[in-house]
């Protein structure tokens, strides 16, 4: 009769390092591509808004922030009260600005427009399905690389 010898395999578990490590990379990667996309959003602006990220991991929480100090942007976003709002001129006689043609444009007021809520989407794109497939990603290539695939 033939005897078999049976051999316990424990296996090691994955540093701590290695998931922090792999987080860090898909939290950075994931940033510089939600910048990008604000800046695709942009991209016909004549003075283009430059975006920053910002990216923070501590504990439980991931924290990934993009962001601009651009007035035109947040006035495209967010629009200016919406259609039925009055917008006048405060300090001068009427508003002013240069149409696409080069012609200076003089008006006493103009009605307030609805924003593109550029963000809003962006932020429903990324958390919504995104997000989850950088990590995966990151974490897969991690355990490849530590060894601890199958």
């Amino acid at each position: 009769m033939a005897r078999a010898k049976f051999r316990t395999i424990i296996p090691q578990l994955l540093p701590r390092k290695v998931f922090d490590d792999a987080f860090q990379a898909a939290a950075r990667e994931m940033e510089k591509d939600v910048k990008g996309s604000f800046e695709d959003a942009t991209q016909f602006f004549k003075n283009k808004p430059v975006f920053r990220g910002y990216v923070r991991i501590s504990g439980e929480e991931i924290y990934i922030s993009v962001g601009t100090d651009s007035v035109p942007f947040r006035y495209y976003d967010l629009g200016n009260g919406g259609p039925g709002r009055i917008i006048r001129p405060v300090r001068a006689k009427a508003l002013h600005w240069v149409d696409p043609d080069g012609e200076d444009v003089f008006v006493k007021w103009v009605h307030g427009y609805d924003g593109k809520k550029v963000s809003e989407s962006i932020q429903h794109i990324w958390a919504g399905g995104l997000m989850a497939d950088y990590f995966d990603r990151h974490l897969q290539q991690a355990i490849q690389e530590s060894g601890h695939a199958i």
